[in-house]
């Protein structure tokens, strides 16, 4: 078995590192817009509950209901401030995905290269043994030639 066919296994399961690391990339580029959509939901809820406590407090409002609105705000304030802390957690874990996918699509690409190169050597001796045999055939054919002359 030729160097480049024992290697080959090794290229092919790095290959498959790669694609699966590309494939939970893809997954975290997934959650990262779920976070994202839902930090946006929360940011629109609270705006929309904004509006409503003015358009409310204009109208005189009793003070509970008032304060009912400052809390409920308060509490959209404070999910927001944890979704935003998920957001960037999720973030921060995309970029690490990213660089794990990088890396796997390094080694991928530098076993296939070691295996082309293997393949071009295994050529190359192939054709260099292959031109020898027909040298050797065409002198063994020219001197049998001259020693029937005899």
């Amino acid at each position: 078995m030729t160097k480049s066919q024992r290697l080959r296994p090794v290229a092919t399961m790095k290959h498959k590192e790669q694609m699966n690391s590309a494939r939970i990339l893809n997954e975290s580029f997934g959650e990262l817009k779920k976070q994202e959509e839902y930090l946006a939901e929360l940011r629109h809820y609270r705006d929309d509950y904004l509006t409503q406590f003015r358009q409310v407090s204009k109208e005189g409002a009793s003070i509970d209901r008032i304060r009912h609105y400052q809390e409920f705000i308060a509490r959209l304030d404070q999910s927001i401030v944890v979704q935003m802390q998920r957001f960037e957690e999720v973030k921060h874990q995309v970029e690490l995905k990213k660089v794990d996918w990088k890396q796997a699509r390094a080694r991928s690409d530098a076993f296939d290269k070691v295996v082309d190169r293997y393949r071009n050597e295994e050529h190359l001796l192939s054709e260099k043994r292959s031109q020898k045999e027909a040298d050797d055939q065409a002198q063994r054919s020219g001197n049998h030639g001259i020693g029937s002359h005899h």
